[in-house]
């Protein structure tokens, strides 16, 4: 909280979203209620159900999401990215930072990257239009976020750019980093035909192969 609070950009709306904590979080999120723009403590149906909670009652023209264990990196990182905002209809994203590992996280995003691997959404900055036209798909349980990325990077409607900033401490070993979404999974490969074609189908087959016959032989 206090990573969002000690932003220099005057212009944050903090919504928290929890989904009825009994570990204490409600009291240190009623100690600083006067500074939260909205807060909600009560059961969701997951991460996700919460983050659609939280669009739902967000009236800025960005929305980001950070997850309850992960930091932003730094003091002015909002003031940063906001100096690049220049349109409404473009979703801006950076890198994170893991941790412990410190190993830095990101990519430009391409057909070929997005056959193989995801932007966390503690990097992205979406216009909230997007959200006039998408939601968080609850049906998956570890992979909306890159469900809706897909859906957000074949849609015309909007483009992608990249910032060389490192936007958040994220987190290692949380939720969809340990979680397998068998439904997302199920479905990827054919939609990698259908929106990239056959030659990018062919790329993530093999890619995939690969990268689970290689954890095969590190065990």
């Amino acid at each position: 909280m206090l990573s969002v609070l000690s932003q220099t950009y005057p212009d944050v709306e903090y919504i928290i979203i929890d989904g009825g904590s009994t570990d204490g979080t409600v009291d240190i999120i009623k100690k600083y209620a006067d500074r939260l723009a909205y807060w909600v403590s009560e059961p969701d149906k997951g991460i996700y159900d919460a983050m659609n909670k939280g669009i739902k009652v967000a009236t800025g023209d960005f929305l980001y999401f950070l997850g309850a264990d992960d930091l932003l990196i730094s003091n002015d990182i909002f003031l940063k990215v906001c100096r690049h905002f220049r349109s409404t209809n473009t979703i801006y994203y950076g890198d994170v930072c893991f941790v412990p590992s410190q190993m830095r996280y990101g990519f430009k995003i391409s057909k070929k990257n997005l056959c193989l691997k995801n932007i966390p959404h503690q990097a992205i900055f979406y216009p909230k239009l997007v959200f006039q036209n998408y939601c968080y798909d609850l049906s998956f349980i570890a992979l909306a976020d890159y469900y809706l990325n897909l859906q957000c990077f074949f849609d015309k409607r909007y483009s992608f750019e990249y910032l060389h900033e490192i936007i958040a401490n994220y987190q290692e070993g949380g939720f969809s980093a340990v979680s397998v979404d068998h439904n997302f999974m199920n479905i990827f490969p054919s939609l990698i035909k259908d929106k990239l074609g056959r030659g990018y189908y062919w790329y993530f087959r093999v890619r995939y192969r690969l990268s689970n016959l290689k954890k095969y032989l590190n065990e």
